[in-house]
């Protein structure tokens, strides 16, 4: 049969689909993955009882076999295959866990994720195909989904990553969900590096009690030359740092 004429069957073949509401083609959709299911699961019992009788079928280079044999012995869910082939490194994990947690996330269930946000974690629900290696790693133990707090230890067992283990002693960052800085490694409130700057600048004027606190003398030293740098103050000079950052309001 000539290209030409494939084309055209093709196309008589699926012209009806134009047709169809939106919502019409999600039901056909799901139709078709079910028949995947289906179909999946036939094969599975076929190549189960190939076996039995004693057929070798490694010769025949079977796609998935090994999943198709796990589905067979019940140890693998089908739709688990049909939604996770693309991702052979998370077909891996999954194929692994309990059938209950296969089968919801076969429905598109979501899965934690824990991330380390500056000096505390948080927890997103993620789908699990957005999931990078790493993540995977995290995600998943041996035979099941790690809890938020199995993840959060996991996190804290290991060293800080490569960013912040490299970071210069005088860099500066935002925390905003704490409205302060974050110095090297330490954290700051606002108030707090307004109180500490007045003790070691010669310019700041004295304006009502402060509390003085200590400063390490590289973090001071790193503000101080980016104070000069902008011919300023140090206090004027993380005044408005905060209130650009929206950490401080006018009174």
């Amino acid at each position: 049969m000539s290209t030409e004429s494939t084309a055209v069957i093709i196309t008589q073949h699926n012209s009806d689909l134009h047709a169809m509401p939106t919502e019409t083609l999600k039901l056909e959709l799901a139709k078709s993955l079910q028949i995947t299911v289906e179909n999946f699961q036939r094969m599975a019992f076929i190549i189960r009882e190939l076996e039995e009788r004693g057929e070798d079928l490694e010769s025949l280079r079977i796609s998935l076999l090994t999943y198709l044999r796990k589905i067979a012995h019940g140890q693998l869910a089908a739709a688990a295959v049909v939604r996770f082939a693309s991702r052979p490194d998370l077909l891996a994990r999954v194929s692994r866990l309990p059938l209950p947690d296969q089968e919801f996330l076969a429905q598109g269930g979501p899965i934690d994720l824990v991330v380390r946000q500056g000096e505390s974690m948080t927890t997103r629900k993620l789908d699990p195909f957005t999931l990078e290696r790493n993540q995977l790693a995290q995600v998943f133990d041996t035979d099941k989904i790690r809890s938020t707090s199995e993840q959060i230890a996991l996190i804290e067992s290991k060293p800080a990553n490569t960013e912040k283990t490299t970071r210069k002693p005088g860099s500066i960052r935002v925390d905003r969900e704490r409205k302060g800085l974050i110095l090297g490694r330490k954290f700051f409130s606002a108030n707090e590096i307004l109180e500490a700057l007045s003790t070691i600048s010669d310019q700041v004027e004295e304006a009502g009690e402060m509390t003085v606190i200590n400063i390490d003398s590289a973090y001071a030293k790193c503000i101080r030359i980016q104070a000069a740098k902008r011919d300023t103050t140090m206090r004027d000079l993380v005044t408005r740092c905060l209130r650009a950052c929206g950490l401080l309001t006018e009174n």
